[in-house]
């Protein structure tokens, strides 16, 4: 009866792993950042950034993060490559003409991300979009806000369980114009001690071999 017990209470914990909420945020403000992912490191100003290419946090938590796309992207300064309405100097990596997803991925889990993000038609109204996913890929949901440009928009998300390993990035317009775009530097909260589901299986396998052993002793 006990083992029944045990294997209800862990099917109940697994459940909540991988259901658990995804809350947008639209400010870095609500970010207690630990890491920031600076995007000068990607290269120098008009420079092509291959895809898949690493680069690593600064802050108190200093861990890789590569990021992807289904071509180069290029590095920009606003006010000198890029035309839009980030603060002058800011560095960013632009889709090079093409539409997303980019995707993130980081070497260790995160509480919550997020960055400012701004289409290269940036004038119009625009979706940005973020797909979360946990340490098996499995998605934890999609966050979406609403730009209206010319202003650049905020988007991020919050993981319950503390479990953001890759996020992908996206923009739509219904206006016909490319949904290419400009991204900055990404804040990181990292990370409670909270087991990723795949290690909770690992965990919950020991419990019941534990408690097998027990019963036959």
């Amino acid at each position: 009866m006990k083992r029944y017990i045990l294997l209800a209470a862990m099917t109940a914990v697994l459940g909540t792993q991988a259901f658990a909420s995804l809350t947008l945020l639209t400010s870095r403000a609500q970010i207690s950042a630990t890491a920031d992912l600076g995007l000068g490191q990607y290269g120098a100003n008009f420079a092509n950034v291959a895809s898949g290419s690493v680069g690593t946090t600064t802050g108190l938590d200093v861990f890789q993060v590569k990021i992807s796309h289904t071509g180069d992207l290029q590095r920009l300064d606003q006010g000198n490559g890029w035309g839009g309405t980030y603060n002058n100097g800011e560095e960013l990596l632009f889709t090079n003409f093409l539409p997303g997803p980019v995707n993130f991925k980081m070497a260790k889990s995160a509480t919550a991300v997020g960055m400012d993000v701004q289409r290269n038609f940036y004038f119009t109204t625009y979706t940005v979009s973020l797909e979360a996913f946990d340490g098996l890929g499995v998605s934890k949901g999609v966050v979406s806000t609403v730009v209206n440009g010319p202003s650049i928009g905020f988007i991020g998300a919050r993981s319950d369980d503390n479990d953001i390993l890759s996020y992908d990035l996206t923009i739509t317009g219904n206006d016909g114009f490319s949904d290419d775009f400009s991204f900055d530097h990404v804040s990181i909260e990292c990370c409670n001690p909270v087991p990723e589901p795949a290690s909770m299986v690992v965990l919950g396998s020991a419990g019941l071999l534990a408690l097998r052993r027990r019963r036959k002793s």
